[in-house]
């Protein structure tokens, strides 16, 4: 849709916002009443969700007890156990973890650099290779420097304004609120 292709009337925005408000009224009352018929489901089945949930998580934790009992149902290519009820696979993991990863870095950094001293540019790569350095902008302290300083370094600022639709809406909250001033104004108004 382009802009030569909408009337850009107020009358027309007015008539669109209607539409959006009744819309987004009827939309939320549709899905509250989803919602409901949704809810009153799970209740009317809410035990049976339970029981199945606690056999499920219990079965599971009893089928991989069985299976790490019993390594030798799973020789080296015969990783997976087909039953006609299901099966089970087994795979081998590895994974690491550092106690203190910044001194983990620094040992390795010296490493790298001792070997990088000795001429042993191949093994200083492939220690450097295990820590990830990621250099990103802060964008926060961008906005705190001119137009022209961004400018020097390739960075462009871009200002752009946003459009926000909010559909009409009663605050119950609000009209309390206001009942209520407006009923606290009048007695005292009766009791002058």
């Amino acid at each position: 849709m382009t802009t030569a292709s909408i009337d850009l009337t107020f009358e027309n925005l007015v008539n669109l916002l209607t539409v959006y408000s009744e819309g987004k009224a009827q939309l939320a009352e549709l899905e509250a009443e989803n919602n409901k018929a949704y809810l009153d489901l799970v209740d009317e089945r809410k035990s049976d969700y339970g029981r199945l949930q606690l056999a499920v998580s219990e079965a599971d934790s009893a089928i991989k007890a069985i299976a790490e009992a019993h390594p030798e149902w799973f020789p080296g290519d015969q990783r997976t156990l087909k039953t006609p009820y299901g099966s089970v696979h087994a795979q081998h993991t590895t994974r690491h973890e550092a106690q203190d990863e910044g001194l983990s870095i620094a040992l390795i950094e010296k490493a790298a650099a001792a070997a990088q001293s000795v001429g042993n540019l191949a093994q200083a790569n492939a220690l450097q290779a295990l820590i990830k350095t990621e250099k990103t902008l802060d964008l926060e302290m961008l906005a705190k420097i001119d137009a022209e300083t961004c400018a020097r370094f390739r960075v462009l600022r871009i200002e752009a304004d946003s459009i926000t639709i909010k559909e009409a809406k009663v605050s119950l909250g609000n009209a309390v609120k206001a009942a209520a001033k407006k009923e606290t104004k009048k007695k005292k108004g009766s009791e002058a």
